[in-house]
This record gives C-alpha cells, structure tokens and sequence, in this order.
C-alpha cells in the first residue's frame, strides 16, 4: 500500500512538474507574442509622431514674451482672492450674470479696484501664443493628476473673473469692450486643452460654455459693433471641429499607457503576457474612440460601446478598460455640446448682424455669410432651429437626446441661447 502511494506521489508531483513547465512555457510565448505586438502598435503611433507617454506631453520650450503660464502665474494669488469677493456678491454661481443691480454693480467695481492688475494679466495670457504648463515626467502619474487637477481652479476661476468683468461693462453699455473680454475668455478657455489628461479638457470645454453663454449675455445687452461681431465669428470658428477632442484623447492614451506600465512595476502578477495584453486593450479602446470620433454624433452614439472591440480577454484586469470607456464616450458627448453652442452662436451673431430687428421669420441659415458646417446642428446634421421670441432670436441645437424640446435650454435638454421666457426662466 505505501509503496502504491509513493508511486501516486512521484508521478502526481512529475505531472505536476509537467505542467508547471508547460504554463511558463506557454506563458513565455505568450509573452513574447504580445510583446512583440505591442512593440509594432507603439512603433506605428511613434511613426505618426503620436505620444506613447507621459514624457512625450511636456510641452515645447517657449519664450518668455510668448509664454502664457508667466502672466498666469503672476496672476494667480489674486485671483483666489478676486475669486472670494465675486463669491460673496454672487454666492450662486460665483460670477455676475445681467441684469445687475445697483448694489450688485457697486461691490463688483470695488472688486476690481481692489485686484487691478488681475484681469490685464489675464488679457495679456490668453493672447499669447505659447503655453508651458509645469509637467515633472519623473513624477508618478497619480502626483501628474492631481496637480492637475488643482490646477483646473485657476481656470475656472479665470473664467468666471472674465465674465464677471465683461458683465460689469455690458451693464455700463460698452459692449464692444465686453465683447473683446469675452473673446479672450474664449483664447483662454483654449489653454486647458493642451494640457495632459482628459480632465484638463472636459475643464477647457467648462470653461468655453461659461464665456459662451457670456457672449450671449453680452450680445443682446446692447449695440456691437461690425468689427467685434467679425472678431467673435473667427474665434468661435475655433471650436467649430473636434480637433481638441482628438488630441484629447490621443493625450489620455499615453497618460493610461503610463499608468499601466507604473501599476506593473508595483503589481508582480501584472507583468509579461497579463501587461502587454493590458496595454494592447488600452490601445484598442483609444483607437475605437478616436475612429468614433469621425462619425456623426448619431452614428457614433447608436454603435455598441467601445469595450466591445476588447473581445472575450480572460485577463483579469480587462475591467479597468471596460470603466476607462465610460469616461471617453463622455468626452465625445461634451466636445459635441461645445461644438454645438458654438454654431448656434455664431448664427445667432449673424441674425444680429443681418436681419432687421422687426423680423418675424428667419431668413434660410445659408444667407447668413457663414460656412455651410456652421449651421448645422452636430447631433443630427440637420440644420440649427432658429425661432422668434418677444425677446429676440432663439438658436438651438437638439442636443445630446437627438429629440427637440422646443427650445428647452435647461440642463442641456437643448442646446442654444435665447431670451428669457416669461417667468424668469434663464438662459443658460
């Protein structure tokens, strides 16, 4: 009897040792196999002068003179300062809105007398041509982000210091200079976007629908003149395509590959096969959304979610693809809405411009002097809604349901600007 369990013993643990042997081989082709795969879909985005990681998003040295971040910087303690005071007058939303009471207007100018060289700092910022935001490629990704991160309430503070500036001036009936404030809130939204992670962007596009919608505010307060409306086209013009979103997500494929390849160093069972199968996930996921990206909203919107180009991998780790492809389809949605404020703004300039005052029926969207994409609404393809209201012009957009509410702006049910309803309902 022992010896038969020796026997069942020794070739228990030979079969054992068979297969040991067995899995690391398999697991050392696999290895070499996918890295080898790897290596080539990382060689070809080399190749297309694509960044593959972290290091590769520090930005290009700039000059002083043309270096936007030097007046940001010089700006910055102030304006959390500046930032405070607004808060206090318009505890709401932190930025002043029209119409503005006496009391309200008189706080704002003291606001400003107070902090004087705020808004000429930012002025001088979004007018320059460079940006050298700080990245430290040796830092983790997780330090990267949150720096980031803290960084994004500088942005949004200069934002709402812009806008607050501009409404100061419409109030006073100087829209020419409210609308140039505006159109800098505009350059300076941009700055965000050339930053490294996706959040840095969906803080840009924050940022650029407040100075919208603050456009729109500035627009119908008062007379603006032929040459500002010119100035505001062209800027607008900006975000009229996706190339922002684009770089966005190319930029948050080599943010994720980093991230990937730090979690391996620290993680033992994530090396060899399980890593380079990770990361050539991540890529599949990166390069289904950027070839979404070139679909109309609708088309995009209605194909399965980009996790399914990932297949049935048994890698263990295919769940953290699977979250990262909730946030992407989220940026497609925000850079679409963007897009969308941004056409219906540029026609709701050109009625201004072009149409009498009395008018009742708009003229057809191809008699307004702007290209034939800008008239589109970006979620159909069909043309923008434009409507007469007792105020003036209303110009939507369907939005991201793809269903027309009517002209409801609230929550983006539509997207679009135009004058209150009666009742107090706002715009947005």
């Amino acid at each position: 009897m022992k010896r038969r369990l020796a026997r069942f013993l020794k070739w228990a643990a030979i079969a054992a040792g068979l297969l040991l042997a067995a899995c690391l081989l398999a697991s050392a082709v696999y290895t070499w196999t996918t890295g080898r795969r790897l290596e080539a879909r990382l060689d070809a985005l080399r190749a297309a002068g694509e960044p593959i990681s972290i290091a590769d998003l520090a930005p290009a040295p700039v000059p002083p003179d043309e270096d936007a971040s030097i007046p940001l910087a010089r700006a910055e303690p102030e304006m959390a300062a500046l930032q405070k005071e607004l808060t206090a007058i318009f505890p709401d939303r932190g930025t002043a809105s029209l119409p503005l009471s006496p009391d309200a207007r008189e706080k704002l100018e003291a606001a400003f007398a107070s902090h004087p060289e705020v808004v000429p700092l930012l002025r001088e910022a979004a007018n320059r041509p460079g940006y050298s935001f700080p990245l430290d490629a040796s830092e983790t990704t997780t330090e990267i982000l949150k720096k980031m991160l803290d960084r994004s309430q500088m942005h949004r503070e200069a934002s709402r210091i812009l806008q607050s500036r501009s409404m100061l001036l419409a109030d006073a009936g100087r829209g020419d200079e409210a609308l140039e404030v505006q159109i800098d809130a505009l350059r300076l939204a941009r700055l965000p976007f050339r930053e490294p992670t996706l959040t840095n962007y969906l803080v840009g596009v924050a940022c650029a629908r407040v100075s919208v919608a603050g456009v729109d505010a500035v627009l119908r307060s008062g007379s603006v003149s032929e040459e500002r409306r010119r100035d505001l086209d062209a800027e607008l013009s900006a975000f009229d395509d996706l190339a922002f979103a684009r770089r966005a997500l190319q930029n948050e494929r080599a943010y994720a590959l980093t991230s990937v390849r730090e979690l391996s160093s620290t993680v033992l069972w994530l090396r060899g096969w399980m890593r380079n199968d990770l990361m050539l996930m991540t890529l599949n996921l990166f390069d289904d959304q950027l070839r979404k990206l070139n679909l109309p909203f609708r088309a995009a919107k209605t194909e399965p979610a980009s996790a399914a180009v990932l297949g049935r991998s048994w890698n263990p780790h295919r769940m953290l693809v699977v979250l990262l492809d909730t946030s992407l389809d989220a940026t497609r949605q925000a850079a679409t809405s963007l897009q969308a404020s941004s056409r219906c703004l540029r026609v709701l300039n050109a009625l201004q411009a072009r149409v009498p005052v009395d008018a009742e029926v708009p003229p057809p969207l191809d008699n307004l002097g702007l290209p034939a994409d800008a008239t589109l609404d970006p979620f159909t393809v069909r043309p923008l809604i434009v409507r007469k209201r007792p105020g003036g012009w209303l110009v939507y957009s369907v939005g991201p349901d793809m269903t027309d509410d009517g002209g409801t702006l609230e929550k983006d049910r539509d997207i679009g600007f135009g004058p209150a309803l009666e009742g107090g309902t706002e715009r947005p």
